[in-house]
């Protein structure tokens, strides 16, 4: 069985019951849990917006096609092959990795087309290893990586690449100090 719960009236003390919302004896309004109830929504409501402001504004953080990350990025660097003088190479990400390794993406337009390659570098000694390739960004991303490391001869986009991705700082378009 319920009990009645009693409540002082704030102006005139006089002892109500829980579950009005105005006092018998003076009219005064009391607290009731009516009241409540708006302002949980309220502060869910605001929380709600909070989220969907954050989810927003870390889209354009965070995407690569965002105006905010597209001026904050590098500019790709442009490698020249000599076997290859028809097709531009472009540098267009890296980042050292732990353990003297650096991983790169590159860029290739020819006269067949788009093409990305992704490659894991050792810094040490310069050997590649495939990660990924494709005529898109999204199949270079699917890992598929070669079992054997690679020697590129000097002057090739690969030895390039890993000259540019091991001694530049990360993402840098600057040249090595």
């Amino acid at each position: 069985m319920r009990m009645l719960t009693l409540q002082p009236c704030p102006r005139c003390s006089e002892l109500q019951a829980e579950q009005i919302s105005r006092c018998r004896a003076c009219g005064q309004r009391l607290s009731d849990r009516r009241r409540v109830r708006p302002v949980r929504r309220r502060v869910a409501a605001i929380l709600s917006l909070l989220m969907v402001v954050m989810l927003v504004s870390g889209y354009f953080w965070l995407h690569p096609s965002s105006p905010i990350t597209s001026a904050l990025a590098p500019r790709p660097v442009v490698l020249r092959d000599p076997n290859d003088p028809r097709s531009t190479y472009r540098l267009i990400a890296w980042r050292q990795t732990s353990r003297g390794f650096a991983e790169a993406l590159v860029q290739r337009d020819g006269t067949s087309g788009r093409s990305f390659s992704r490659r894991r570098v050792d810094c040490r000694t310069g050997r590649t290893r495939s990660l990924g390739a494709g005529d898109s960004l999204s199949e270079t991303a699917v890992e598929r990586p070669e079992a054997a490391e690679v020697t590129h001869a000097s002057g090739t986009i690969w030895a390039q690449t890993a000259d540019l991705a091991c001694r530049r700082r990360a993402g840098s378009s600057r040249p090595p100090s």
